[in-house]
């Protein structure tokens, strides 16, 4: 029987890149030449969509592939933390429950290549303030993602222009905001305006928020949903919206 070791290059690909995210971290697993090949020839994971939520001292990631749908939680436990993989959990001892999230996460984006249809962020109100800040650092130094809808949770505000400055702005075109509590939330849209990532998408939306922005920073937006503050108050706003009605037609 031939083992995996001694498989041709080409058929060993073939499994890699028909296998799915679980085959090819299984088999990192396995033994040292499997994952130095497999860290070698850098399969693609070919992700639709990734989904993060931080909540208060657990992180749920969850990733979607043609051939399945995985989630993994990484929860504060003792003096290290738990993981919970399906009906599986592991407990980690002496390691940040947020850094092992990190690594793992990490190692997903590696072989990532392509883009991503969808990625959801959600920083949920009961996150404790001291692991947004560990989370954004972490996220500052992670690396540029390719995707082309963002859907992201507010927590206080500041994090939104961290969180698209590290988005690929050529891929970006969709993006989405939202509060999960049940009360608006003021976002300052001074710097985020100035972001090709804001400049090249297509389509804006946003739930339980409130906009306070002139609507000339709106216009290139072919789509939006979302409640403005101060529409009428601003010298200019009805100009710009009845230049973009008559002119180019963006609103229906």
């Amino acid at each position: 029987m031939v083992s995996l070791l001694d498989m041709p290059d080409v058929p060993m690909n073939s499994i890699l890149d028909h296998g799915g995210p679980s085959v090819i971290f299984s088999l990192r697993k396995v033994c040292k030449n499997l994952r130095d090949y497999i860290d070698e020839t850098m399969p693609e994971l070919h992700l639709d969509a990734i989904n993060i939520c931080l909540e208060y001292k657990k992180i749920t990631i969850t990733w979607s592939h043609y051939l399945e749908n995985v989630q993994i939680s990484y929860k504060l436990h003792g003096n290290g933390y738990k993981t919970v993989f399906g009906e599986n959990e592991i407990t980690i001892e002496n390691v940040d429950y947020m850094e092992g999230f990190w690594n793992d996460y990490s190692l997903i984006m590696k072989y990532q290549k392509s883009s991503l249809k969808r990625f959801h962020l959600h920083l949920s109100n009961s996150t404790d303030v001291e692991d947004v800040s560990k989370f954004l650092e972490q996220y500052q130094n992670s690396g540029t993602i390719k995707t082309q809808y963002l859907d992201l949770g507010i927590y206080h505000g500041d994090e939104v222009l961290v969180i698209l400055q590290h988005l690929n702005a050529n891929c970006l075109k969709n993006i989405r905001f939202f509060s999960a509590s049940y009360y608006d939330k003021n976002i300052d849209f001074t710097e985020i305006v100035k972001l090709d990532q804001w400049k090249n998408a297509n389509e804006f939306s946003s739930r339980n928020l409130s906009i306070d922005a002139s609507m000339k920073h709106f216009t290139h937006f072919s789509k939006i949903n979302a409640e403005f503050q101060h529409i009428y108050s601003e010298p200019g706003n009805l100009n710009v919206l009845k230049e973009v009605c008559i002119f180019e037609k963006k609103i229906v």
